[in-house]
């Protein structure tokens, strides 16, 4: 009996212990766990913070505050400046967002898809394919990508989808054989941004972490207010064809990757080309896309074959000779959302009261875009003004009125003398005096860029005009101009002038200061 209870209180006070014991175990078990979700908080709090958040973190995290989507459009810089949501929706009841990132790869191309999938369950995707043009694909390194690659990678939050994208970049760069290179930075991007404390002081940044109200105002979509680059294009001739060219052979692979990815998906989709001053090249590579797109059943609109029908104008809807102004915008979203009204079932949703937002988001977003096409106006015409300057010149035979015309802002001026500037009573500009023995002065828009006194065959090479048109300048006996490949005559002493529209990037005028205050055109 006494051992039977003996053995009882034993068992009794084992299973205290072990109880106590596992007790303990587990609340370590625990505390350790709670440890690890305030680490990872942390962690994930302090990458948000010092990040360099911008337009593309905009893009990429605000789709997440979008619940009515019909439709996703993913690309680069080719989608956010061309496709306007807005006017998408207030013509065709569309509701639709730019999922794009600038200078974005073909290597990432996919994971911008599913990313876009995952958060937003559109209808319909718009899939801009320039990206997969060119010839420099198969040559990238990582650091000569890492611009474009960042601006989607450290948009992403910190999870799968994020993992495999940086693994798909890293597949396609090779990133981790290569000692230059900084693989684990795209994975974990506070090692790569924790020294940017200037970002602490960014409200988004804040507003991000603490309640993830990190909104696209346009829906994705951004009004270029680089106004300075609007651009006076010709429109291509002779660029059309139907041979078929050849991609770079990675380029074609990772097509053909996106392609299997989408036809799985069951979404619909339309494959784009967007509006540019496009050549032969080009238009051979788009035919190589389209017969590749069309052998997977899917449908690929290269707008660029539809000029006229657009009614693009070149000399008034681009900023730059890569990507139209809200002008050309408006052309290209029309054309496009036409084509897909016609091609897909996507609803109107115009007279759903659900969609009443939409309205608001319109108005808003059609404000901003009449400033700007009204400042673009305003730009035109003072490159208009600039230019008609420069045709008077090359008819004016008084130099103090052609003087007047030149010192227009709009223009780049570049002098030399051979010898010395004509001694005349000529007020000259540009920090020029006469008597000064060979000179060279490079002025664009008022601004001095590069000046050389009394130095015998000095000699200047450089860039002038928003194209960044190249120039040589020499002085003393051998006086030379060359403005791109047109040759200024230089023969006797003198004082030259060229005059070059910035805007409408043309030599405009050229002439030769005489000693005896003669103004002769030698354009």
């Amino acid at each position: 009996m006494v051992n039977m209870v003996r053995g009882i209180v034993q068992q009794s006070l084992y299973i205290k212990v072990s109880d106590k014991m596992n007790s303990t175990k587990i609340k370590h078990l625990i505390q350790f766990i709670i440890f690890l979700i305030i680490a990872a908080l942390l962690f994930t709090m302090n990458t948000h913070l010092f990040r360099n958040n911008n337009w593309e973190q905009q893009h990429i995290n605000g789709i997440k505050n979008e619940h009515d989507l019909d439709m996703v459009c993913v690309g680069g810089s080719s989608t956010f400046v061309y496709w306007e949501p807005f006017l998408a929706w207030n013509e065709f009841g569309m509701t639709s967002y730019d999922y794009a990132t600038d200078s974005n790869r073909p290597a990432i191309m996919k994971e911008y898809i599913k990313s876009a999938i995952e958060k937003a369950h559109p209808k319909f995707l718009l899939i801009d394919l320039r990206c997969y043009t060119g010839d420099a694909i198969s040559a990238e390194d990582l650091t000569s990508a890492e611009g474009g690659l960042r601006n989607m990678t450290d948009s992403l939050d910190l999870n799968l989808t994020r993992l495999q994208t940086v693994n798909d970049i890293m597949r396609f760069y090779d990133g981790f054989h290569d000692d230059d290179e900084d693989p684990w930075s795209y994975y974990f991007d506070i090692g790569k941004y924790h020294v940017n404390y200037a970002q602490l002081g960014v409200p988004d940044n804040w507003k991000h972490v603490f309640n993830g109200q990190y909104k696209s105002p346009y829906k994705g979509f951004e009004f270029i207010t680089t106004i300075s680059y609007q651009d006076f294009l010709s429109k291509p001739q002779d660029y059309k064809t139907s041979a078929i060219g050849k991609l770079d052979p990675m380029s074609e692979k990772y097509l053909y990757e996106l392609l299997d990815y989408v036809k799985k998906t069951g979404v619909q989709a339309l494959f784009v080309a967007p509006v540019l001053p496009v050549d032969k090249y080009a238009e051979l590579q788009y035919n190589r896309i389209n017969q590749i797109v069309s052998s997977y059943g899917f449908k690929f609109l290269n707008t660029n074959d539809y000029y006229d029908e657009m009614g693009i104008d070149f000399s008034k809807d681009f900023y730059n000779s890569g990507h139209v102004n809200v002008y050309g915008a408006e052309k290209y979203t029309r054309f496009v959302a036409n084509y897909i009204r016609k091609n897909y079932q996507i609803d109107d949703h115009r007279n759903d009261s659900n969609y009443d937002s939409w309205n608001k988001f319109y108005e808003d977003a059609h404000q901003q875009d009449l400033l700007l096409k009204k400042t673009i106006d305003d730009v035109i015409k003072q490159k208009n003004i600039t230019h008609s300057n420069g045709e008077k010149m090359q008819s004016e035979t008084d130099y103090l009125r052609w003087r007047e015309l030149a010192e227009d802002t709009g223009f780049s001026i570049v002098c030399v003398s051979k010898g010395k500037v004509p001694e005349i009573d000529a007020r000259y500009p540009w920090n020029i005096s006469k008597g000064q023995d060979n000179i060279i002065r490079v002025y664009s828009a008022g601004s001095s860029v590069y000046e050389s006194n009394g130095t015998a065959d000095a000699d200047y090479s450089g860039t002038i005009g928003t194209h960044s048109i190249p120039i040589i300048a020499n002085s003393g006996d051998k006086a030379k101009i060359i403005i791109s490949d047109t040759e200024i005559p230089i023969t006797d002493s003198g004082l030259y002038i060229a005059v070059f529209d910035n805007g409408y990037n043309e030599l405009m005028d050229a002439i030769k200061i005489g000693e005896d205050g003669s103004l002769r055109h030698i354009k």
